[in-house]
């Protein structure tokens, strides 16, 4: 079975093995078990199918245990503690499970960090003034492809280019093909851009808004007019070079980018101003080209920048 494949056998003695473990507590969850202790209401439920193992909650708590890896600490300068717990194992046997049933479907990669809201005795407090954990989620599609544990503390810009590096690495080790990534600005780095380039991964990221940007884009002459409902917008591109300060400490030369730009007035007349920077110079600026693929990454850009939404459950910051 795969999942023994992947982790591996037990010690001889052992009564059950992680893939008894781990497909009792997926049909008890599927059964609408949340704890460990429902497990024992299941039972019943699950007695018709051939050949599965039924262990106890206890034991189930202490083979989940057993695949743990010990949770590690970094520090800020300012003294903050981020605690990060890194399972690849269990991240490859997500990948293997994945491909053996065909679900990657796409070629974009997604990044946000989800909060998980607890009273755990461990957890921290998030940005949402609430306890909990905070990890870091890639998708393809529908399908998670990499989950790397944080604290509720650790905000996703927090260490973001070493953990996409590690998502990246995993995907190409196990062959998951991809073209494009794509984030909030928590991304929005000088390591994240450069680890994209220099494994030729096309990004959409959206940007800081900041004074130097928007003082450029209110240069653009070429604005298209577009809604999304009631709300209007207009949409328009530049050239921009980011992350200066970052090239002046390094011996890189400045990289040019494509900034898609999205520009709104509210009731009051201010005027708003929102953006995606790209290594893709490709896709046409309107969504009403006839190809496809310009399609599909046009509306990636636009997602994006909050005009349209995907199926994900991600939510990029405004």
């Amino acid at each position: 079975m795969l999942i023994n494949k992947t982790l591996g056998k037990r010690v001889k003695q052992a009564t059950y093995s992680y893939s008894d473990i781990l497909l009792y507590w997926i049909y008890s969850n599927i059964c609408g078990a949340e704890r460990l202790e429902d497990t024992v209401f299941m039972k019943e439920n699950l007695s018709d199918i051939p050949n599965l193992a039924n262990p106890s909650p206890d034991r189930i708590s202490g083979i989940l245990r057993s695949l743990a890896t010990p949770k590690f600490t970094t520090a800020t300068k300012t003294g903050v503690n981020h605690e990060f717990s890194i399972n690849m194992e269990l991240n490859k046997l997500m990948l293997d499970v994945a491909k053996k049933l065909n679900t990657i479907s796409g070629d974009t990669l997604d990044y946000d960090n989800v909060i998980i809201e607890t009273d755990k005795q461990d957890s921290t407090w998030t940005y949402k003034k609430n306890k909990g954990y905070q990890p870091g989620v890639a998708f393809i599609g529908q399908t998670p492809v990499y989950i790397e544990g944080r604290n509720g503390n650790s905000p996703a810009s927090y260490k973001i280019a070493e953990t996409l590096d590690n998502c990246v690495r995993l995907l190409q080790a196990k062959k998951v093909p991809f073209k494009y990534f794509r984030s909030d600005s928590a991304a929005y780095q000088y390591d994240v851009v450069k680890l994209m380039d220099a494994n030729k991964i096309e990004f959409f990221i959206r940007a800081d808004t900041t004074q130097k940007l928007i003082k450029q884009a209110k240069l653009i002459t070429d604005w298209e007019k577009s809604t999304n409902g009631r709300a209007f917008y207009e949409v328009g591109e530049m050239e921009y070079q980011p992350f200066q300060s970052s090239y002046d400490k390094s011996t890189d030369k400045p990289t040019t980018y494509r900034v898609i730009v999205k520009r709104q007035t509210n009731s009051e007349g201010k005027v708003f101003y929102y953006s995606v920077i790209t290594s893709n110079w490709t896709i046409p600026k309107a969504n009403h080209y006839a190809s496809t693929t310009n399609v599909v990454l046009w509306n990636a850009i636009l997602t994006t920048l909050k005009i349209t939404s995907t199926g994900n459950d991600f939510h990029f910051h405004t």
